[in-house]
């Protein structure tokens, strides 16, 4: 029998309602409490539950549910990637004082598989476990898929300028980035909406192959010229340390 303060019944029942908002789209509580065959109070409770924390929203026209995030299966080979990344991951971002990120390529898709933040620092970073890059935003994160993986090239790209605005990439500023990230390191253009800006490394395999991307997000008020070298160096240091772990040669 279930006891009164068993959490593991409400994650359950939580997963269970993120999977319907996944397959059937934006739905009212009278639909998911048709779906789930469980009190409308119970559904209500668990709605809200998911919505403080930011994996549903409610459109308060409609007044309809949505899944904020995905629920993404972590393969075999991110297991491993998240195995030996996880204490390195802890210890960049109390080393930096910024949110560290660990991202899985998979070939086709970049997914964040967690994610670490400093105990001394205000936590403003709004990408959440489970979060899928969109490509064509040619940040750091990106350009280090584009860098060093073979994935074709998008249509158009566009990226973060000053003030907070998307801004169109010419061709020239496509190549000039990603030749830059060939070296080691992605870099934002500007700050986003948000006020963050990334650096980002390569994790890499046996093969020399990219694992996946580890990141450092930063306030653009705390960017110094002297804090970015020190939090380059060190994001490239810990990359280097997990891609060795997961048999890259040196």
């Amino acid at each position: 029998m279930e006891s009164p303060g068993d959490p593991a019944p409400a994650l359950t029942r939580g997963l269970s309602l993120l999977q319907i908002l996944e397959r059937e789209g934006a739905s009212s509580l009278d639909q998911l409490t048709i779906h789930t065959a469980w009190p409308k109070s119970s559904v209500l409770r668990i709605l809200r539950s998911l919505e403080a924390f930011g994996a549903v929203d409610r459109d308060p026209a409609s007044k309809r549910y949505r899944a904020a995030l995905r629920l993404v299966p972590i393969s075999a080979g991110g297991n491993r990637l998240h195995q030996a990344a996880r204490s390195e991951l802890v210890g960049l971002a109390e080393t930096t004082g910024h949110s560290s990120e660990l991202f899985v390529w998979d070939g086709t898709e970049l997914v964040m598989i967690d994610r670490a933040d400093p105990d001394a620092a205000e936590v403003v970073v709004r990408n959440r476990v489970g979060t899928s890059r969109n490509l064509d935003e040619l940040e750091a994160v990106s350009q280090i898929v584009h860098a060093w993986s073979d994935t074709p090239p998008c249509p158009a790209y566009w990226a973060w300028v000053e003030g907070g605005v998307r801004g169109q990439l010419n061709a020239q500023a496509v190549t000039q980035r990603i030749e830059t990230a060939r070296q080691g390191l992605g870099d934002d253009l500007a700050p986003n909406s948000f006020g963050i800006a990334r650096l980002a490394a390569p994790l890499r395999g046996p093969d020399g192959g990219l694992l996946g991307v580890l990141s450092l997000a930063r306030l653009h008020s705390a960017r110094t010229s002297n804090g970015d070298q020190r939090a380059a160096a060190a994001l490239t240091a810990t990359a280097a340390q997990i891609s060795s772990r997961c048999g890259c040669p040196s």
